[in-house]
Formats: C-alpha cells, sequence, structure tokens
C-alpha cells in the first residue's frame, strides 16, 4: 500500500512542481526545466523512501522557497541582459549612422572637388 501510495504522491507532486516552473524565464525554463523537475522527482523519492509524509512537506517548503528566489533572480538578470543587448544595439545604430554621415560627408565633398576640377577650363 504504501509503494502505491508513495509512487502517486512522488507523480503528483513532480507535475504540480514542473506546473510551477512557469514562473520562470521561458528561455531559461526550455533550458533547464527538465533537469530541475528530474531533480525534484529524485529527492522527492528519496524523502519519501527514507522518511515519511514529513520529510516530503519538507522537500516542498526548500523547493517552493527556492524555486521563487531562483525565478525572481533568473527574472532580474534576464532583465538585464535585454538592457544591455538593448543598449549595445542602440550603440551600434548610432556608430552605423555616425559612419554613414561621415561617408555621405566625404561623398559630397568628392562631388564638389571633381565639379570644381572639370569646370576650371570653362570660362562662365
Amino acid at each position: 500500500m504504501k509503494d502505491s501510495w508513495g509512487g502517486k504522491l512522488i507523480s503528483i507532486s513532480g507535475r504540480v512542481y514542473k506546473a510551477l516552473m512557469f514562473i520562470f524565464p521561458t528561455d531559461f525554463r526550455r533550458e533547464y526545466g527538465p533537469l530541475i523537475a528530474q531533480a525534484f522527482r529524485d529527492i522527492s523519492r528519496d524523502a519519501y523512501i527514507d522518511g515519511n509524509i514529513r520529510d516530503i512537506i519538507y522537500v516542498w517548503v526548500r523547493a517552493t522557497s527556492d524555486l521563487v528566489g531562483n525565478a525572481v533572480a533568473e527574472h532580474l538578470t534576464s532583465k538585464e541582459r535585454v538592457m544591455r543587448l538593448r543598449r549595445i544595439l542602440l550603440q551600434e545604430i548610432i556608430r552605423a549612422i555616425s559612419l554613414s554621415y561621415i561617408a555621405f560627408i566625404f561623398l559630397a565633398l568628392g562631388v564638389i572637388f571633381v565639379e570644381e576640377q572639370s569646370f576650371e577650363g570653362f570660362a562662365f
């Protein structure tokens, strides 16, 4: 009876924990979600085999506090990364516009120089 009940409890716990992982950023969840869910199932199974329901409750308390804390940290890190990439992109856009402007100035000066050279022999 204990094995059947324990297997169901571990299975349900794993599914609920995996559903709670929606609070992580999508990219993080895609990359690490399966590994984190597997670790939670393993820890839950070990807690059930080695102890009793209190040990599983303890695993849940620890896991949910870690889940929330790590999710907040990942979201902050993700936002910082996005802001850094936006800053770099803006710098590159400004650099490209500046170089285009400089190239346009040199092109205009070249055209003016060529036109002056070509009209030197003509009297108006």
